[in-house]
């Protein structure tokens, strides 16, 4: 076992699962050791479920470096994905988990894969009146308001479910819970025929003449399952008249001694 993969106490009370992780045991491999997470995990949160607490290593003095974060601000916990094909410098806290997934920790640089990528890729030129990145209340709320004032609308998050900072709490809208809430209306929203809801999509950038580009992963969480047919992600180009930020709240960190120490 590598120094990465030090064990700070056993599975069985698994206190950072993420909410929503339940039912189906996967079983995945980390830096060589094998383990066990639930259907709905990142690897981040099964891996620290699992007690591994140093995920990664500085890149220069090979000090050891933990989960930080919740997201794709995540800082510190690199990984590379060996199975069923390498890509490197992905963090683990946006990685989903899958069943039979084989990863490693990363000194802060991978390695690009030795062999041609057997995935295929869409372009796609999609349009629309309102672009609104981020479906967490504010972005959810916003889309709504636009597709009622018949916009043609998309809404794009990163993550696999809506909700953004709902995630997790117990907060409430409309009298129901977060969690329950932004489901709900965000499949509203999809079922309407001028809105079109893309998860797992990150807006890359905000270019002239409005035109904003933006990846979705269509099969990266799907691993060796993933249908032949289907496309591992599409890059797309669009032309919003209006656009419309509304990330979840993700609170900054303030560096103070011990911050890059695991646990």
């Amino acid at each position: 076992m590598s120094e990465r993969s030090e064990r700070t106490g056993g599975a069985a009370a698994q206190p950072h699962r993420r909410e929503g992780a339940s039912g189906r045991v996967l079983r995945f491999r980390f830096d060589g050791r094998e383990y066990e997470g639930l259907e709905g995990d990142t690897l981040a949160s099964a891996l620290l479920a699992n007690g591994v607490r140093a995920v990664a290593s500085s890149i220069r003095l090979g000090r050891p470096r933990g989960v930080y974060a919740a997201g794709s601000e995540e800082p510190n916990a690199l990984v590379q994905i060996e199975e069923p094909f390498p890509e490197p410098m992905l963090q683990a806290t946006t990685v989903e988990l899958y069943d039979g997934l084989v990863a490693t920790g990363l000194p802060g640089q991978g390695r690009l894969a030795d062999r041609p990528d057997p995935a295929r890729y869409d372009a796609v030129h999609a349009h629309c009146d309102v672009l609104v990145v981020g479906a967490g209340p504010a972005g959810i709320a916003a889309a709504g308001v636009a597709a009622r004032a018949g916009a043609r609308v998309i809404l794009a998050d990163e993550r696999p479910e809506p909700g953004g900072s709902l995630l997790g709490t117990a907060e409430t809208l409309d009298g129901r819970p977060g969690r329950e809430w932004a489901a709900e209306e965000v499949a509203a929203l999809a079922a309407l025929p001028e809105v079109r809801v893309l998860r797992r999509t990150t807006v890359l950038g905000h270019y002239d003449d409005n035109h904003v580009i933006a990846v979705e992963r269509r099969t990266n969480h799907l691993g060796a399952a993933a249908p032949p047919t289907w496309r591992a992600s599409a890059c797309g180009g669009s032309g919003p008249g209006a656009w419309c930020w509304r990330p979840a709240g993700t609170s900054g960190s303030s560096p103070s001694p011990g911050t890059t120490c695991p646990g």
